[in-house]
């Protein structure tokens, strides 16, 4: 599928400007325009962590899309400020616990290799080697670091680039 009418948000649960970014990005997301969509795609690598991590991920968004904003706010809280591991499944299920995500356990049984590997697919598409970043109709690739940090910059420049992806 093109993504050419998609920002697709790259995170990674132990990035602190994910974290700080984290609820700007749910908000932003859901401020696309008619026949775009926004998708957070978790960074997933080939080690143990990254794989338990994207697949808690896709399990929440497979449950309850629309607590996808509590799953990561809860995420990050636990990763970096309580220092919970990535590695462990329990680690998830109080995430999961926490942000009243409803089914998680039965969806997590159900996540196959194949959102995991596209996850990996478009990580390495687009080249993505610093989180956040977004990816802009399949052309454009920002990060916090193309505006030296500067958060409504970052907002400002990435509904610019959707303009201009529209014109």
């Amino acid at each position: 599928m093109s993504d050419r009418r998609k920002a697709l948000i790259f995170i990674s649960f132990t990035c602190p400007v994910c974290a700080s970014y984290s609820s700007q990005l749910v908000t932003w997301s859901k401020t696309m325009p008619p026949g775009w969509e926004a998708e957070f795609i978790p960074v997933v690598q080939p080690d143990k962590e990254s794989v338990m991590a994207g697949s808690a991920f896709y399990a929440a968004l497979r449950a309850d899309p629309a607590r996808l904003g509590d799953f990561l706010s809860n995420a990050f809280s636990a990763i970096q400020d309580r220092n919970m591991r990535m590695a462990d499944g329990k680690t998830w299920a109080y995430i999961a616990e926490r942000a009243r995500i409803r089914g998680f356990g039965q969806a997590a049984a159900q996540i196959t290799a194949e959102p995991l590997q596209r996850a990996y697919g478009k990580l390495d598409l687009y080249r993505i080697d610093a989180t956040p970043s977004v990816a802009i109709a399949g052309q454009y690739v920002i990060t916090p670091d193309s505006v030296n940090g500067d958060n409504n910059l970052f907002f400002q420049l990435a509904n610019g680039l959707i303009s201009r992806a529209l014109g």
